[in-house]
């Protein structure tokens, strides 16, 4: 009897590992198009590759900054499609990306050279809701301070940061479509 117990609970146990296994998927988005005003499509080869926890929103940039933890929103789109948002955000660029887990593609749009006050108030905007977030802070690279999803507020906070970006580049695009780039992958769905 005591066998059988300690059979029954090493296979719990085992079949708990599996379930945290499968927690963190491996996203690999190939077969990339870029699209720049005036231009024709271009393919192009690079391959993005990330190691993504499902359950804590959160992933790592196999390709490059293995160790750097990013992190997501996770939301439904206005058809039900699973999708994961991300964005990114400093005073020479904005970008958003989202990846539709039921289809198995990343879409991501990024806008260049906007006025320093389009850059402004939209920092402004934003401040006003990190404000809210207990411990937050901008990130920092060798360019200067730069906002991305943040693992210290909600999920609703980071929605409404990353729809402010979606607004400043939906401003971009009708001043000047030349400032704007786009790209399309096709993944594996997670």
């Amino acid at each position: 009897m005591k066998k059988l117990l300690g059979i029954i609970v090493l296979g719990l146990l085992l079949s708990g590992n599996v379930l945290v296994a499968k927690e963190t998927l491996e996203l690999n988005c190939k077969d990339g198009v870029l699209y720049k005003a005036g231009r024709a499509p271009e393919p192009f080869s690079e391959t993005i590759n990330y190691l993504v926890d499902v359950k804590n929103y959160s992933y790592v940039n196999l390709n490059f900054e293995p160790e750097e933890i990013h992190y997501l929103i996770s939301t439904e789109l206005v058809d039900g499609e699973k999708a994961f948002y991300d964005y990114s955000f400093s005073e020479g660029s904005a970008q958003l990306s989202i990846y539709n887990r039921d289809l198995g593609e990343l879409g991501v749009v990024t806008a260049f050279r906007f006025s320093e006050d389009l850059y402004q108030s939209t920092k402004i905007k934003i401040d006003s809701i990190n404000k809210q977030i207990e411990n937050y802070k901008p990130k920092k690279n060798f360019l200067g301070e730069y906002y991305t999803v943040s693992s210290l507020g909600t999920q609703k906070q980071e929605y409404k940061k990353f729809e402010i970006i979606k607004s400043l580049i939906n401003i971009v695009n009708n001043v000047n479509v030349s400032n704007i780039t786009s790209a399309n992958y096709k993944c594996n769905k997670i």
